[in-house]
């Protein structure tokens, strides 16, 4: 079963104290191990959690996310950046487009970047620091799945998004239409 899940950063002001007392910073396993300090919820944001405004700004608004299939993460809230949601929904797209054939794109803006090649009926992804090939994340899906989960998952978002008022209906209305034009390829 996947599970994809997008998160939004929060600002350090808004975590700051807290990372204080515990003693701990935002490393990788940090993000992972305490995503309530670190990240918005949506779910929870729409039902009125506190944000401060600089932090869901329709220009400048990072985004993180989880995927896990079987229990094993694929990509998971250790990275996040500007428009990171977008760069894995369209890398997975270009995968698709393709005919699976290998692809290597620039995640985020942190020298990160995601690697997607066919493994049997399974998309295998890798994320990797940019420079020091160090491996971040590494897993597989079946292809239509992962990508089936990744497109539900961003139409939950910019759903909420819109909810929030950070989307007017326009913006709202042509992410859905590219979420629907990418759906089209799942055979």
């Amino acid at each position: 079963m996947i599970e994809v899940k997008v998160y939004i950063p929060k600002h350090p002001k808004m975590y700051r104290r807290t990372v204080e007392k515990l003693g701990i910073g935002p490393s990788y396993k940090n993000l992972e191990d305490y995503p309530d300090i670190f990240y918005y919820d949506l779910e929870k944001l729409e039902k009125g959690e506190k944000y401060l405004d600089k932090d869901l700004t329709k220009f400048f608004i990072g985004s993180a996310m989880y995927i896990r299939y079987n229990n094993k993460i694929l990509i998971g809230l250790g990275v996040n950046g500007l428009g990171f949601l977008e760069d894995v929904m369209y890398a997975i797209a270009d995968f698709f487009h393709s005919g699976y054939e290998p692809i290597d794109k620039i995640l985020g803006i942190d020298y990160l970047r995601i690697s997607i090649k066919k493994k049997g009926e399974d998309a295998e992804i890798l994320v990797y620091e940019e420079g020091t090939n160090r491996h971040i994340y590494n897993g597989s899906a079946p292809k239509g799945v992962l990508f089936q989960g990744v497109l539900d998952a961003a139409s939950a978002y910019y759903n909420s998004l819109h909810k929030l008022n950070i989307l007017n209906n326009d913006e709202r209305k042509e992410m859905i239409d590219n979420i629907n034009k990418f759906r089209k390829l799942i055979k």
